[in-house]
């Protein structure tokens, strides 16, 4: 007889042994997505492959020296450590200590620094939606260092703490709208890199209202893209060589946290998280908006 274990409830886990296993699937993937890149390199030459990652560009809540410190580090824990080891195949100083001090080192094969080594990325993808601000949070005797509170853009005792930003106007769901962050972004990613980027993931995310006469109404989405598209073209004014935009996206897709409720389509999916109606394709008013900067090669953005 097998005995099936009962399902692990991750608030029964201390939080020590879920950072440890994160830490380990963060570092196989890594490993994974080198071995992919040498194989497809061994395999057609001429091919281009690099990895995509999600965007982080945080300001400092004030001038503070250590403020300015907890952003840079808010960036490279969320971002730029993945980027280092993409491109250099080996993690930065930071994170190496980080991951010592907090005790959730990942197990490493000795080929691994070989093949992480040798993977050399031909571009870089780059997903963005938002900027961030952060203060410095030092660790306290409730908190000790490595603390980890919240999931998504989480804080971290040591380092880093969230707070809004009142200078920018957040989206239904809170991502604080910045289209000069995607320029910052970019601008930062080709000066430390020299890697070419596409952006594979920009749009916004809201509810949208179905009118009577089967209307979408998004001028709100067409604002978002037009001034993102025009933060990329400032960004290649700047010398970045950026080859490429995707927009996010091009249907109304299950988002992971808010369901159907949350969309970032051109088209719209008319349902709902309990009801499936019969899942009419309706086109938004982006739809039209930016099939025109399409065919008019970026002429009809303005």
């Amino acid at each position: 007889m097998i005995r099936v274990p009962e399902r692990m409830n991750m608030y029964d886990v201390p939080q020590e042994r879920i950072e440890s296993v994160r830490a380990q699937m963060d570092y196989n993937m890594f490993v994974a997505h080198a071995r992919v890149t040498n194989l497809c390199h061994k395999l057609l030459p001429d091919s281009k492959i690099g990895p995509a990652v999600s965007s982080t560009m945080t300001y400092p809540a004030s001038n503070r020296p250590e403020d300015v410190w907890a952003a840079r580090m808010n960036d490279n824990f969320k971002t730029n450590y993945a980027l280092e080891m993409y491109t250099y195949g080996r993690y930065p100083g930071y994170y190496e200590y980080y991951l010592e001090k907090a005790g959730i080192a990942p197990k490493r094969e000795a080929e691994d620094e070989a093949v992480l080594k040798a993977a050399k990325p031909d571009y870089l993808a780059v997903n963005y939606y938002r900027t961030l601000v952060v203060r410095h949070l030092p660790e306290d005797e409730v908190h000790p260092f490595g603390t980890k509170v919240n999931e998504i853009d989480f804080d971290l005792y040591g380092y880093f703490a969230h707070e809004k930003n009142p200078n920018l106007v957040a989206s239904t769901y809170g991502a604080q709208i910045d289209p000069m962050g995607l320029r910052l972004v970019l601008n930062e990613y080709y000066e430390k890199y020299r890697l070419p980027m596409i952006i594979t993931e920009n749009g916004l995310g809201t509810a949208d209202e179905l009118t009577a006469d089967d209307k979408i109404h998004d001028d709100y989405r067409i604002d978002y893209l037009r001034q993102h598209i025009e933060a990329c073209r400032l960004a290649i004014e700047d010398g970045v060589e950026l080859f490429g935009y995707c927009p996010w996206s091009v249907m109304d897709l299950l988002s992971s946290h808010q369901g159907f409720k949350k969309r970032y389509g051109f088209i719209y999916i008319d349902r709902t998280d309990e009801d499936e109606k019969a899942l009419r394709r309706i086109k938004k008013d982006s739809y039209y908006w930016y099939q025109n900067v399409i065919q008019s090669n970026g002429e009809a953005l303005v």
